[in-house]
């Protein structure tokens, strides 16, 4: 704890022990302290009319009695307008401390008295109030087993044994259990969703079973019409009769026709009635055969006949 008081200025106990100066009542003030046993009768202000003895005050006693009673009476109001200060400022530092500390605050608000210690049993509630709601029943049980450990003489726990046990063994107690694969804790149905969410959700399901039956019987049927062909079909414009690419129609560069006529391209040399063709061909034709005649007529004739006998006779043999 903080030593100084301008350090402990926002800690709620150390302020809530410094409450401010009491003021006595002024209605009381004159039967109480200095006063007490002098006087035995008062007015419903509070002031004397009558000594122990029976006496009434004189004017210079009375004047003495009523400064004193004003005297009394501003101070109990300035005290009661501190105390509603002081009250104000302790609402406000025990709302501060859930931000600043939230164990000591959550500590607090468990029993009546909020610095006192608390029970082992007293637990869940502090986790409650704390926000811990994601504590199953088991581990709250094996937490306040552990807890027992670090309780005092009294079997409770205090803000320091209970910050003590909740920053070191807590979190290893938590992860241990947690991690054990093969405990589960047992729960209703209930507790997940009400009866009518259950069925809800039920009918969800069997709505979103049957939607997925109804496209696989849809998809087996159209599978069973189509067979293995190609989902083109026959419609296909690759395939078709009006395909440029082949098909029904005859291709004009590949294909001949029926009667044997070679392709366009191909018998373009003569027509069918013998006209010589656009690009000359017959005339190219005839120029060829006269060249091989008259080279055959150039070159020297030493052949070698049947029976063996070269024939020797030059060509001017021929002349002669």
């Amino acid at each position: 704890r903080r030593s100084t008081m301008d350090d402990d200025a926002t800690d709620p106990d150390v302020v809530a022990a410094h409450p401010p100066e009491t003021a006595v009542d002024p209605k009381l003030y004159f039967q109480v302290g200095e006063n007490e046993g002098k006087w035995l009768e008062y007015d419903d202000r509070g002031v004397p009319t009558k000594n122990i003895k029976k006496r009434k005050p004189t004017k210079k006693e009375k004047d003495s009695l009523e400064a004193e009673f004003l005297e009394a009476k501003t101070r109990y109001q300035q005290y009661l307008k501190d105390v509603e200060v002081w009250q104000k400022q302790l609402v406000e530092l025990e709302a501060a401390l859930e931000g600043r500390d939230k164990l000591r605050w959550a500590f607090r608000q468990v029993g009546e008295e909020k610095a006192a210690p608390i029970a082992v049993d007293e637990l869940e509630d502090l986790f409650r109030i704390a926000g811990w709601d994601d504590l199953s029943r088991r581990e709250i049980g094996c937490v306040k087993k552990t807890a027992a450990e670090f309780t005092d003489e009294s079997d409770r726990l205090d803000l320091e044994a209970l910050r003590k046990f909740t920053t070191l063994q807590m979190p290893v107690l938590l992860l241990e259990e947690r991690l054990q694969g093969d405990v589960m804790d047992e729960f209703g149905l209930e507790e997940l969703y009400s009866p009518r969410t259950w069925r809800r959700k039920l009918a969800d399901c069997d709505d979103i079973e049957g939607l997925r039956k109804e496209k696989k019987d849809k998809k087996s049927k159209k599978d069973s019409k189509g067979g293995k062909s190609s989902p083109r079909g026959p419609s296909s414009p690759r395939g078709g009769p009006s395909s440029p690419r082949g098909g029904g129609a005859t291709s004009a560069r590949k294909k001949s026709s029926k009667d044997g006529d070679a392709s366009p391209r191909v018998n373009r040399e003569t027509t069918q009635d013998g006209a010589a063709s656009p690009r000359g061909g017959r005339e190219r034709k005839e120029k060829k055969e006269n060249k091989s005649k008259e080279g055959a007529l150039a070159e020297p004739r030493n052949s070698v006949h049947r029976g063996g006998e070269a024939n020797a006779t030059p060509s001017s043999a021929y002349i002669d």
